[in-house]
């Protein structure tokens, strides 16, 4: 948000998600070509080393100077900053957008052991994981590209994002049990398909989001992001641990 404007924030989300989600499947398939051919340990090590030269990469690109440094930064004005923060969160839109996204990653987390234990019960981890996981991000990417074309406002995209995102849900439940009886290969294409729909979806309510609490945010921007990211990672162990605890007692297309 210090890069563009505010009318231009959700297509730079947007170009944010795409980028991102691009490297994770191109990097997903490199990772599992590597690990075949030198095995995990080096491909490991490959990869903290490549995380180490990136990071000292990005200290060598140039830094603007907008005359608005964060040296020498005081304790007491990180506690008022923090306050203020706070305060943004409890009084503004930043606390809707934190309370449904703290619902709809509980609800969202049961996707990634669907796609595991699919991908394994299919034709074993490795291949079917992958096609599934691509399937998902390709979606994504799909609908990040797309969300800049609907002409709708911030909130709007974001409660209609919600929605679909139930309703995708459903259909994931409902056509993925139909087609658990199909020859295995027809099963995969099925499911796939309709993860890459919900992850079509999923970007009507993430860009917004990001945007809606960007600009909320402006004079305790740091803080404010900081906190409603750790806060919406938060629910993830114990929502993993339940969804993992209801795969094993009922089907993971009904969790």
């Amino acid at each position: 948000p210090d890069l563009v404007g505010d009318a231009d924030l959700d297509e730079a989300n947007s170009l944010f998600y795409i980028v991102a989600t691009t490297l994770s499947v191109a990097f997903m398939v490199l990772g599992g070509i590597a690990t075949s051919l030198v095995g995990p340990i080096t491909t490991l090590a490959g990869a903290a080393g490549a995380t180490g030269a990136a990071a000292f990469a990005l200290l060598l690109l140039p830094q603007t100077d907008d005359g608005d440094q964060n040296d020498g930064v005081s304790t007491a004005d990180f506690v008022s900053d923090f306050q203020g923060g706070v305060s943004v969160m409890r009084g503004s839109i930043v606390r809707d957008v934190l309370l449904f996204g703290i619902v709809i990653n509980i609800a969202t987390v049961p996707y990634s052991l669907l796609i595991t234990v699919v991908g394994h019960d299919v034709f074993g981890l490795a291949i079917a994981y992958a096609v599934l996981m691509c399937g998902f991000q390709s979606g994504k990417i799909a609908g990040n590209y797309g969300v800049n074309f609907i002409k709708w406002g911030r909130e709007r995209k974001y409660v209609v994002g919600i929605g679909g995102v139930g309703i995708a849900a459903l259909l994931v439940a409902g056509g993925g049990t139909a087609a658990a009886d199909l020859p295995p290969l027809i099963y995969l294409t099925v499911v796939t398909v309709l993860l890459a729909v919900l992850g079509a979806i999923e970007p009507l309510f993430n860009v917004p989001s990001d945007s809606l609490v960007q600009v909320a945010s402006e004079e305790h921007r740091g803080i404010v992001i900081t906190l409603t990211n750790a806060l919406l990672q938060a629910p993830f162990p114990v929502a993993l641990l339940l969804s993992g605890y209801l795969v094993e007692t009922v089907s993971p297309f009904v969790v």
